[in-house]
């Protein structure tokens, strides 16, 4: 199947669309875990940065690509459970980031796109993940939802959450509003509670200052990873 872009919309903007909201929609009816999360490697190993948008996930990726992780998938996270491993499939590989991230981290040779205004007003722009990209499922660790961003913190925080409240931050965190259905949202439930057994779930607050994200990404890269 072909899809092309017409009137305002760019070819740019279409495929966001579809390696996002449609393809991640797509995967989630077809009884696929997705969490709308941005999915970095290092070494075989992958984490998941959760949470909603504008909680800065992209941005804080867009960091810890300079300090040499590897994009797996940005904006959602699609989750196979085999055994007792979590594995994080492959996915959108181009960061979208607000224009006073790309302006104050500094995106070096990377493909800057401008992406159509969905609301009057408001600019975005896809940014490649210059060149450091994974393409092979892999093992998810840890799983951050990243609050909301606290002004004058020193430094990041994480904090770890207790066993009884990793489902419901889980499911809280389901990409996309599509309602697959009371059968499959019971299955879903409970490869939920599989991810949240196998998988650390933390929270993280960053310091509120897009000029600390490149020393506070050195600071947790292999951190994060462990």
């Amino acid at each position: 199947m072909r899809a092309c872009a017409g009137g305002e919309i760019s070819d740019t903007e279409l495929a966001a669309l579809l390696e996002g909201v449609i393809l991640g929609g797509a995967l989630r009816l077809l009884g696929n875990v997705c969490l709308h999360a941005t999915v970095l490697t290092v070494h075989g190993r992958a984490v998941a940065l959760m949470g909603q948008s504008g909680a800065g996930k992209s941005s804080f990726a867009l960091a810890l690509l300079r300090q040499g992780c590897r994009l797996l998938s940005d904006d959602f996270a699609a989750l196979d459970i085999s055994g007792d491993q979590v594995l994080a499939r492959p996915g959108r590989t181009r960061l979208r980031l607000w224009p006073d991230v790309v302006n104050r981290l500094s995106t070096g040779e990377a493909d800057v796109e401008r992406l159509y205004p969905v609301v009057k007003g408001l600019r975005r722009f896809v940014v490649s993940a210059f060149g450091a990209v994974e393409r092979e499922p892999t093992r998810l660790l840890a799983i951050y939802l990243l609050n909301r961003r606290v002004a004058g913190l020193n430094g990041p925080v994480i904090e770890e959450t207790m066993p009884g409240e990793r489902l419901a931050i889980l499911a809280a965190n389901l990409y996309g509003s599509i309602d697959p259905g009371t059968e499959a949202r019971r299955k879903e439930l409970a490869k939920l509670a599989k991810v949240a057994a196998a998988v650390r779930v933390c929270k993280l607050t960053l310091p509120d200052s897009l000029d600390a994200l490149p020393s506070v990404a050195e600071h947790l890269r292999l951190r994060l990873f462990d």
